[in-house]
């Protein structure tokens, strides 16, 4: 693991950031990219602040690609509330942040182990992915769009040297 490098999307809090804790304590040197400022001072970490809803997202995604190699790719996104009649843009961008957000992280980023044959994409989900949710429609929707494309991505992969993953998350103390 040691000078291994990893691109985390999404880890300025909650899991993201603890899980980036981790890797810098066994030597991985790591680049995040949120939309809020990490608190980590390490010399092993970059930080670059972008929404990946943004029209930079892509950008400044293929940015860090091209700067090194990735071993590890990990995408921790996932936004989500109640439903509000009243605010039903917050539906679309809830799918613009969890799904599209995953979608061209996923891209940008196989696309590049692929051409280096080699790497590991980790994608966050959840349970929510079961059902439809009268609580959270897109939440769940978003969800279950990405569990059965990255699954199925992972299938397609298979015969390949690119690993990808699906963790798909129960409840989880976090500030969502």
């Amino acid at each position: 693991m040691s000078g291994d490098v990893a691109l985390l999307i999404g880890n300025s809090d909650g899991i993201g950031l603890e899980t980036t804790k981790r890797l810098l304590d066994i030597g991985y040197n790591v680049t995040g990219i949120s939309r809020s400022a990490s608190t980590i001072e390490n010399s092993s970490y970059n930080h670059i602040v972008v929404d990946v809803s943004s029209d930079e997202y892509r950008e400044v995604l293929s940015r860090s690609l091209s700067l090194r190699k990735i071993d590890l790719c990990i995408f921790f996104v996932g936004i989500g509330e109640r439903f509000d009649p009243n605010n039903i843009r917050f539906e679309t961008k809830v799918f613009e942040v969890n799904l599209l957000a995953g979608v061209i992280t996923t891209e940008l980023v196989i696309n590049d182990m692929i051409k280096n044959n080699h790497g590991h994409f980790i994608g966050l989900s959840s349970i929510a992915d079961l059902a439809p949710s009268q609580e959270a429609p897109s939440y769940n929707a978003s969800k279950s769009a990405l569990t059965n494309y990255w699954e199925g991505l992972a299938l397609a992969l298979s015969k390949t040297n690119v690993r990808i993953s699906n963790i798909r998350f129960g409840f989880v103390n976090t500030k969502m």
